[in-house]
């Protein structure tokens, strides 16, 4: 669950106390030039320092970290040290990244037409649809030319290291930062759609049963049924409210169906297109065994989901996802600041993930 909590700053000074009766990684954010620098620290007994200074301008600050405890101090010298490490590799690698921007070679015709085009439109359904392609186009590589996929490689690579660099470390320490390393790392390889098994061997070696009923166990088998999201796999049953507030079952509104689980969220305009544009389609087969269910995340109420759906009309069953019950993006496969439409056989296994409106009918024409 998501908690925010905003802290005054009077005369470059803030003092704030933190009662939880768990040890788990907090964040604090800053404002910047770029927008925001944040810090990572754990709530210690020894407590934990921050000074925030001016930087550029009088709403500008840096934060910096005075770590006091051994968590916080582990976690410090290990960011230290990975970064030293890998400086001048990364900062070659990001001046070449920055020159093919400048130039406009680090991406390939297709991908920069189709930004234009996005660019030029107007309409938030077909934004939607455009941005759909834009995401296929990135997680084929699709995206790159032929100098920004050797550039890709080599930012593989050198990622390819840290991770190796990462697992010696958590290999060694058995604490709450290394738990919280696996956690991260484990984390950042399913977005980035590889192989987690080296970093679940890990947690099952020596995490598995250490620190009875902390929040990183659910986190960590939350990413292992992610992992399992893909063509072919079955989906993830829930139980949420509907516009009713009634508990409602997904497998009793789905099973025997077909049916696309459109994963959305009120603020997130492009799912939102992508679910207008799929209306027709639910109107043209849903007399045939086609059906949408849509789970909305949404934070603090309901009330931006109420006014979406009212807005938008979609015919369908619309179910609620409070804070309380993210993580089932997680189970999905999902990121934070995104959303996801499975669509889903009549035997409960997922047959296509983010699919285009052609995709749809073309598997429905085929499955009904």
């Amino acid at each position: 669950m998501f908690q925010r909590q905003t802290i005054p700053v009077v005369e470059h000074k803030f003092e704030y106390t933190l009662r939880t009766d768990t040890i788990q990684p907090y964040e604090i954010w800053s404002p910047c030039d770029a927008g925001y620098n944040f810090a990572v620290f754990f709530p210690e007994p020894e407590g934990f320092k921050l000074i925030y200074t001016p930087d550029a301008g009088p709403d500008q600050y840096v934060l910096r970290s005075v770590p006091l405890g051994p968590l916080n101090r582990r976690m410090k010298d290990f960011t230290e040290a990975e970064t030293a490490h890998f400086k001048v590799r990364r900062d070659s690698l990001a001046a070449l990244e920055e020159r093919l921007h400048t130039t406009g070679t680090l991406y390939s015709d297709a991908f920069n037409e189709l930004i234009k085009e996005l660019d030029q439109t107007p309409d938030e359904t077909a934004r939607a649809l455009l941005y759909r392609k834009l995401q296929r186009m990135q997680e084929s590589g699709e995206m790159f030319s032929q100098q920004g996929r050797a550039l890709k490689e080599e930012m593989d690579k050198m990622q390819a290291e840290r991770d190796v660099l990462s697992r010696e470390y958590i290999a060694r320490h058995h604490d709450l930062h290394a738990f919280y390393r696996l956690v991260y790392n484990t984390e950042s390889c399913l977005q980035r759609k590889e192989d987690i098994t080296p970093w679940i061997q890990l947690y099952d070696k020596y995490f598995a049963g250490q620190f009875p009923g902390h929040p990183f166990h659910a986190e960590m088998k939350g990413f292992l049924l992610s992992a399992k999201m893909h063509v072919g796999s079955r989906y993830i049953d829930t139980t949420l409210p509907d516009t009713q507030g009634r508990m409602t079952k997904l497998s009793e509104a789905i099973d025997g169906k077909v049916a696309l689980l459109d994963m959305w969220a009120s603020w997130c305009a492009s799912c939102r297109g992508y679910a207008q544009a799929v209306i027709p389609i639910y109107e043209k087969y849903k007399d045939s065994g086609f059906t949408v269910v849509g789970i909305a995340r949404e934070y603090k109420d309901d009330a931006a989901w109420r006014a979406a759906l009212e807005k938008d009309r979609y015919p369908w069953l619309n179910l609620l996802a409070m804070e309380g019950h993210h993580d089932l993006w997680t189970q999905y496969g999902i990121s934070d600041s995104a959303g996801r439409a499975f669509l889903i056989g009549r035997d409960g296994r997922i047959l296509a993930i983010d699919p285009s409106m052609e995709e749809i009918e073309a598997i429905l024409q085929k499955e009904l």
